[in-house]
């Protein structure tokens, strides 16, 4: 989708340049500019000098008739600001028509956000009960493992492993329900601006 953005973007930046002087070799035959110097006089002139650009000038024939009126070219930030804008709006317009093709109405958008974070508060659900389930059996090879220090015994490699296991199993699953927290964080703000874009539509 860049390319065709870049093309529109020359295609606009060439015809939001100013329009160039046509050189004196250029003009019907005497023909002249005429423009306002700085001092505020009308200046007739075979030449045309940079500032007349930017303050507009007449093409004449002899006889002071006007030729072609070229008006003021707008400075050089100006211009590169002007085509930064249309950059943007024309960004803003391929936005609007993709979101359009994707969702008809705010409340498709809605619903499709919705159905995502169903999914992903079912997968937090298992995960969270599988926690728990983790979490019981750690406890209860605590429970062992303590019961065997109150007698003075070595607590067994088995009891152990089994303690590091679950441990290690309660952490994957708590990252991976932060991971599903995050994502539904994450869904919330990208649908944010999809479905206020097209209320706004909506509402024009």
């Amino acid at each position: 989708m860049i390319r065709p953005i870049l093309m529109t973007l020359l295609l606009i930046g060439s015809a939001a340049l100013p329009a160039a002087p046509p050189k004196a070799g250029e003009l019907p035959m005497g023909a002249m500019y005429r423009y306002r110097a700085p001092s505020g006089n009308l200046v007739i002139s075979n030449t045309l000098p940079n500032e007349a650009i930017y303050t507009g000038y007449e093409v004449v024939d002899g006889n002071g008739r006007i030729i072609q009126t070229v008006e003021p070219a707008l400075p050089e930030e100006q211009r590169k600001e002007r085509q930064k804008e249309l950059l943007e709006e024309q960004e803003r317009k391929r936005l609007d028509a993709e979101i359009r093709r994707l969702y008809a109405t705010p409340n498709d958008a809605v619903r499709a956000r919705d159905r995502q974070i169903t999914t992903l508060n079912l997968s937090i659900e298992y995960a969270r009960g599988t926690l728990n389930q983790l979490e019981e059996k750690l406890n209860a090879a605590l429970e062992q493992a303590a019961s065997y220090e109150q007698q003075g015994k070595e607590v067994p490699p088995a009891v152990r492993g089994q303690i590091d296991s679950y441990s290690r199993q309660i952490q994957e699953q708590e990252r991976e329900i932060a991971g599903y927290q995050a994502d539904i964080h994450e869904i919330k703000r990208e649908f944010a601006p999809i479905i206020e874009r097209l209320e706004a539509s909506v509402r024009r």
